[in-house]
């Protein structure tokens, strides 16, 4: 499923498809003693079920793995689980709607055609998306072979975005809604957008839209405007923020800092901040990370708050990369020595780091999951002395950490969802990049499938509440700790301090925590 484009190798690459978050650099993750499901809760205490037993070993694709038993998805048996009753069958007299027939549930996919020749054209030829088509199709396949759903067959209607044609985003996020809504009706739709051309028709035409592949996108009031839509793996910009900065403020990061040497100093803090010029961005930036800035005693001088392009289409990418390159200027001659960075996957970290460490400017980084850091830094992009003292939040391990350490996080789900991957389409995932974009592809259809076995009616409205309905119950292959409800569409929960450790080149974790809504 298409991201929206943010130009970066740490992307693999944004439109390369649904989860082309940041490339992880092992060919390993190990699932480990990181919180099972049974043992976490969400808001209010909410205690989410186990989502079954498994062996431990590598995860399918990048190694061997023993049988899971009990996983709660309802894609079939196994090797990847005993989960016999794929969906419990609805009443016959069930209320039936969009996209659904007596014998058949239309779902739409978005993927990209050519996310490795886009990655190749911008000099990451090293990072491979795998054949996400093929991912769907393994899931759909899975999903029918035990029943279906409500004894219905799912079938998928298809859309392939070409990521570096010449066509514009609002183009193809038109005939992209175009196919499902008017060609094929579709009940869901399982991709992201490269405008805001895809959410207000979806909404229109009342499609629920499962949203993934994305690291840092939208804000709560976007999702109060579309809220027909679930946004996968990740937190609102609004959550992001505000934890950014109260991560800072834990790890100490507002000390003195000495911008040449890359090291503590006696001199007092001055920050600037750089993010995107988004609707979401912007307010995120105007109603929670400078306010908190300010509250923690950090307040930006208005000039050295710098908002840059956030780039649709490929041919964007030179624009923004000029304004980035100037506010680096700027914010070095002007005495800043913290940057706190508003990034979406890695971009704006890798361009300003370039023109940083050209200019022998070394600021103290206070950054999220979205500046896929610990991929940069083994990708050579940034170094050691630029990411010394870094710190802030985050929420996706397997992207955040080294492998050896993300692999600590997998739940049982992430070992299942690859294992049918390797049944189903022959897929090892040598690239961790196109093993996260196949967990991606599983986290939608996962969580599809657990609101539709409860729902009392095959709509968009029964679909739409069964998805309320369940709070920390969903077992994500993506992040340790899901939680959804009528006032959270985003549905990452978990996040943690994140930091850089000098002695062993790497990102690490502390300070579990439950990020709560907007």
């Amino acid at each position: 499923m298409v991201t929206r484009f943010v130009p970066a190798v740490v992307l693999g690459l944004a439109l390369s498809a649904c989860g082309s978050t940041v490339p992880l650099t092992s060919t390993t993750l190990l699932p480990g003693d990181g919180l099972s499901p049974s043992q976490q809760s969400g808001p209010g205490g909410v205690t989410s079920g186990t989502a079954g037993t498994s062996t431990t070993g590598s995860v399918p694709g990048l190694g061997s793995t023993g049988a899971s038993t009990g996983a709660g998805t309802g894609l079939g048996t196994g090797t990847a689980g005993s989960a016999a009753s794929t969906a419990a069958p609805l009443a016959s007299q069930a209320e039936t709607g969009l996209g659904v027939t007596a014998k058949t549930i239309n779902v739409g996919i978005g993927y990209a055609t050519d996310g490795d020749a886009l990655n190749a054209a911008i000099g990451a030829s090293g990072i491979t998306t795998g054949d996400e088509r093929a991912n769907v199709q393994a899931l759909i396949d899975e999903i029918n072979a035990h029943g279906g759903i409500a004894g219905r067959k799912l079938v998928p209607v298809y859309y392939g975005y070409h990521v570096t044609s010449a066509d514009t985003g609002s183009t193809q996020d038109a005939a992209a809604c175009q196919q499902w809504t008017v060609d094929h009706r579709v009940l869901a739709v399982f991709s992201s957008n490269l405008t805001d051309t895809l959410p207000a028709c979806l909404k229109k035409a009342g499609v629920v839209w499962f949203k993934g592949g994305v690291i840092v996108d939208v804000d709560a009031t976007y999702l109060r405007q579309y809220s027909n839509e679930f946004l996968l793996s990740t937190m609102s910009i609004d959550r992001i923020f505000k934890d950014q900065v109260a991560a800072l403020v834990r790890q100490s990061y507002f000390t003195g800092w000495n911008t040449v040497t890359g090291a503590p100093a006696s001199t007092a803090a001055k920050l600037g901040v750089i993010t995107f010029d988004t609707d979401s961005f912007d307010r995120g930036l105007r109603k929670v990370l400078l306010p908190q800035l300010a509250q923690a005693g950090h307040p930006v001088d208005p000039v050295n708050v710098i908002e840059v392009h956030r780039p649709e289409q490929e041919s964007d990418a030179a624009g923004t990369a000029a304004q980035i390159k100037s506010a680096t200027l700027r914010l070095q001659q002007d005495g800043v020595t913290h940057v706190v960075l508003g990034d979406a996957g890695g971009y704006i970290l890798e361009v300003f780091g370039s023109n940083a460490r050209s200019q022998g400017y070394y600021p103290r980084l206070g950054v999220t999951s979205g500046a896929g850091v610990q991929v940069l830094h083994d990708a050579g992009l940034v170094t050691d002395k630029q990411v010394r003292g870094l710190a802030g939040d985050g929420w996706l391990p397997t992207l955040d950490l080294l492998a050896s350490d993300g692999g600590r996080y997998a739940t049982s789900e992430t070992r299942r969802c690859l294992d049918i991957m390797k049944r189903r389409t022959g897929q090892t995932y040598t690239s961790t990049n196109a093993a996260t974009i196949a967990l991606a592809d599983c986290d939608g259809m996962f969580l599809f499938t657990q609101a539709m076995r409860h729902t009392t009616a095959l709509t968009p409205a029964g679909l739409i509440g069964a998805l309320e309905a369940i709070g920390s119950s969903f077992v994500s292959p993506l992040v340790p700790k899901a939680f959804v409800s009528p006032r959270q569409h985003d549905t990452a929960i978990r996040a943690w301090d994140l930091n850089w450790v000098q002695s062993c080149t790497c990102v690490r974790y502390s300070s579990p925590r439950d990020v709560p809504s907007a």
